[in-house]
């Protein structure tokens, strides 16, 4: 019997691979050595042809076959872990392609495949198409031949997947979009940025057009008579991932990272859209389509759509091309092979849009200006926990910090629960001039009890309730924590992951929020924050401190979050009865996205349209250079002027974060001083999340 999944070997790097362990994986002994030459220019994943030895007769064992692994690059790494496409690459393999085989050998066959949720590392070795296969290429495009072959393929394809998508076990299939109209807008405003020269006019517009319709989109495809026929979706179907053997009228489909339930046109507008020149493709088109829907038909037994409502399915997902050319184009590295093919396959995509006049189908444009940016506002429900989702990275977070400059005493404490992880988190920090930073860490901690109002944490060393008064929701919450904490004469210590420099103290915190602000609901995730009042009392060896209405902040979110996806920069800092929040997000892509807001206690709340942060760290020739030493924030309000804030780090507090497949985040946080270029000043927190790429820095 095969052993789980999720428990067979997988292999890190091409290095690692042995004659035993291929000879393990294949479940031939005689293996006695091989080569590998590395082919393919993949992004987030290697890919090797190996030509094996065998000691002595192979039996069934292949002599070649074609390894992939995941990247050694940490960045396109993390975001194969972040996207889940690992897993969701060797899953198809293990449990959807025998039924593809089943109809059509267009998927190469899988001799081995293993995922480790833990490591984030996997291993296919697949049938070796040969080395004189023609690899597509989206640049050149495709001929009429390679065409027909690729919409045949096609229909056999999803006609093997169909059943597939309706089946209970397959919910894994059935993945919610991560992409909102807030995000979307925000990678358009990268992109355009950075292709400003080289997207003509009218693209350019087609692209505004649709991305002002988003967000009411889905609303269209609800209506009576537009749902598209549904199945199991390749996701990424172009000629970068057709492989054509010289002989026969075969062709190979590979790069199953992105296969998900969804409609069957998507396929078709990505292929049809994108792989072809324009003017061709008008020739070709109803060719094509009846090719797709001959084999479609002839492979099922019987029509499941027509050739007119297959064009309506296609004009209603002619859009699906020109989402992923702007999103794939910021969110991966950027290339120059990759700038020249996301920019031919936008200027194709937006040329099926126009053909199909794929405009009618979208909602009304709203009226210039008539953008809603009303600040969004959170429920009282959502201030309690919230249902789990199965992504590993699921999370649910309360955050709380206090600055209290006149008695010296700062801290922030968190606590986040993670269902799919290994246990709950919990960290409390308490910084002091000239004095330890104390810290509690816990990334294995206990699960809470109490009722929705309350959590509790009891484990070995603290115990922490964290507490919100039924009808003061969003109004007041109230925190109480009592434990030993690890002293720290340098922070950096945290950060290079060394014990601490001397014994536990005990520490007590009884603090209670009260917001003096508007909560501020983020529109590209599940997440609020809101500017504080704290009173309480610090208890450190028995020793109290009174704290009366200094500021803070809070904030509570629910949704996945990795860490080591990308970098950020957040802050939140107070001008006496002015608060302002702006988080910078970094995208290993290189796109940047501002998020946050401006207030008067008590008046109204401003979003804020930028969010520029350029932090200098020490020059330190070690993880300790990872501390910021100073920092500038440009932040401008929507419709209003640029400020610049300039950020003085007083007193550090960071964590050194590991995830349990190995990467590594320093995650650098200060509280710090802050000055108005009106000459204002004030204080606040911010922290710096900074993935660590180089192995050596681990």
């Amino acid at each position: 019997m095969d052993k789980p999944r999720l428990e067979r070997p997988v292999v890190k790097t091409i290095d690692h691979l042995t004659p035993s362990l291929l000879g393990a994986m294949l479940g031939n002994p005689a293996v006695a050595g091989f080569e590998a030459e590395s082919i393919g220019t993949g992004q987030v994943g290697e890919v090797y042809r190996l030509r094996v030895h065998y000691s002595d007769e192979k039996g069934n064992s292949p002599a070649t076959m074609v390894l992939k692994i995941a990247s050694r690059d940490p960045r396109s790494h993390a975001s194969g872990i972040s996207l889940g496409i690992y897993n969701i690459e060797t899953r198809f393999y293990d449990e959807l392609a025998p039924a593809v085989a089943a109809k059509t050998p267009c998927v190469p066959g899988c001799y081995y495949s293993a995922y480790d949720k833990d490591s984030g590392f996997f291993a296919l070795l697949l049938e070796d198409v040969g080395a004189d296969a023609l690899v597509g290429n989206d640049l050149h495009g495709a001929t009429l031949a390679q065409a027909r072959l690729a919409m045949a393929e096609l229909g056999r394809l999803h006609s093997a997947l169909l059943s597939f998508a309706q089946q209970a076990e397959n919910q894994w299939l059935v993945q919610e979009g991560q992409l909102n109209a807030a995000m979307f807008e925000e990678l358009f405003r990268a992109f355009k940025e950075r292709y400003r020269g080289r997207v003509t006019p009218e693209h350019l517009a087609i692209c505004e057009r649709w991305v002002q319709s988003f967000a009411r989109f889905s609303d269209v495809l609800l209506q009576p008579g537009a749902m598209a026929l549904l199945g199991v979706t390749h996701g990424d179907y172009r000629m970068d991932n057709i492989l054509f053997p010289p002989a026969g009228d075969q062709a190979k489909v590979v790069d199953w990272q992105l296969v998900k339930v969804g409609p069957l046109a998507i396929d078709l507008a990505y292929f049809l859209g994108g792989c072809l020149d324009p003017a061709e493709r008008r020739d070709w088109l109803h060719e094509l389509l009846q090719t797709y829907l001959n084999a479609l038909t002839a492979a099922g037994g019987q029509p499941l759509v027509t050739l007119e409502q297959l064009k309506r399915d296609l004009r209603m997902n002619a859009f699906y091309g020109v989402t992923m050319a702007i999103v794939s184009s910021i969110l991966v590295r950027q290339t120059n092979r990759g700038d020249d093919m996301f920019i031919t396959l936008l200027s194709r995509h937006c040329e099926l849009v126009r053909d199909l006049d794929a405009f009618s189908v979208l909602p009304a444009a709203p009226a210039t200006g008539a953008q809603d940016w009303t600040p969004l506002q959170p429920e009282p429900q959502d201030e309690l926990p919230h249902p789990a989702q199965e992504n590993k990275y699921w999370s649910e977070s309360w955050y709380f910090d206090f600055v209290d400059e006149s008695q010296g005493i700062t801290g922030w404490v968190r606590l986040g629960l993670t269902p799919n992880l290994k246990g709950n988190w919990y960290t409390a920090l308490v910084s002091r001039p000239g004095k330890p930073l104390l810290l509690l860490e816990d990334y294995v901690a206990p699960a809470s009890s109490g009722s929705g109002h309350t959590l509790h944490l009891q484990a070995e060393h603290y115990e922490v309730t964290h507490e919100v008064a039924s009808g003061e929701e969003l109004k007041t919450y109230r925190i109480r924590f009592s434990g030993k904490a690890a002293a720290y004469d340098m922070p950096d210590r945290v950060l290079r992951g060394d014990r601490a420099s001397s014994a536990d103290e005990n520490l007590m915190l009884d603090l209670t929020y009260y917001s003096v602000g508007m909560p501020y609901q983020y529109r590209i995730s599940t997440r609020y924050e809101i500017p504080c009042a704290v009173s309480g009392i610090v208890t450190i060896n028995g020793q109290e401190t009174k704290l009366h209405n200094v500021p803070g902040q809070r904030d509570h979110s629910w949704a996945p979050r990795d860490f080591w996806a990308l970098d950020w920069v957040w802050s939140s800092f107070h001008f006496g009865s002015q608060h302002y929040h702006a988080t910078e997000l970094r995208f290993f892509g290189g796109a940047r996205m501002p998020i946050g807001y401006v207030q008067e206690t008590g008046g109204e709340v401003r979003e804020l349209e930028g969010v520029v942060c350029r932090e200098v760290h020490d020059n330190v020739a070690s993880d300790e250079g990872r501390l910021v030493s100073k920092m500038d924030i440009t932040v401008t309000p929507r419709g209003g002027e640029a400020m610049r804030v300039s950020v003085e780090p007083v007193g550090h507090a960071p964590l050194r974060l590991v995830s349990n497949d190995g990467r590594v985040s320093l995650f650098d946080r200060a509280w710090g001083r802050v000055r108005l270029e009106d000459g204002r000043t004030g204080v606040g927190w911010f922290e710096w999340n900074q993935n660590v790429l180089d192995d050596e820095q681990v």
